[in-house]
C-alpha cells in the first residue's frame, strides 16, 4: 500500500492520515489534483463549487490541452482563472453542458448529482493514451494497481 503525506496540512497531520478520508485527501494533494483552501487547510466538510470539481477532474486527467479557445459561457471569460482551461476541457469532452445555455455556474455549489454526472461522463469514454517520459500511459484519473 502506498502512503501519501502532506506536510504542513493540519487536517492531514497526526492520526488523521490513519483513516480513509485522510489517505484520500493526502493522495489527491500529492498527485496535484487539489491543494486545499490555503497552505494549512483542506476543509473536507466544505461544499465544492462547479469550477472546483471541473478543475479536480481536469488535473486528475493529466491537465490535457483543449482545442476550445473561446468560452461558450458568459461567466467563464477570465483566461487567468485556475478554472478557465478545466471548464473548457470539460465542455469540449461532453462532461458538462453548463447550468444554462450560456452559463456554467462557476461559483454555484456542485451537487452530488452533478458530481456523479461529471464523473460518469468523464469515465464513460475511453481516454486516449499519451506519451509521458517515453512511456505510454492512459490519461485516466483512476489509479491502477
Amino acid at each position: 500500500m502506498t502512503r501519501f503525506f502532506c506536510p504542513g496540512r493540519t487536517e492531514l497531520a497526526g492520526n488523521h492520515t490513519d483513516h480513509q478520508k485522510g489517505r484520500v485527501i493526502a493522495a489527491a494533494v500529492d498527485k496535484g489534483i487539489t491543494n486545499g483552501i490555503d497552505e494549512t487547510h483542506f476543509a473536507p466538510g466544505n461544499p465544492c463549487t462547479r469550477e472546483q470539481v471541473a478543475a479536480f477532474l481536469w488535473r486528475a486527467s493529466g491537465k490535457p490541452d483543449t482545442k476550445v479557445l473561446v468560452s461558450p459561457y458568459a461567466d467563464v471569460l477570465n483566461r487567468e482563472s485556475y478554472s478557465f482551461t478545466p471548464i473548457l476541457w470539460a465542455y469540449e469532452n461532453g462532461i458538462t453542458n453548463g447550468m444554462r445555455a450560456n452559463a456554467f455556474g462557476c461559483a454555484s455549489p456542485c451537487t452530488r448529482g452533478q458530481i456523479v454526472t461529471f464523473l460518469y461522463r468523464a469515465l464513460a469514454k475511453p481516454l486516449a493514451p499519451v506519451e509521458t517520459d517515453g512511456k505510454r500511459k492512459c490519461r485516466n484519473w483512476q489509479t491502477s494497481k
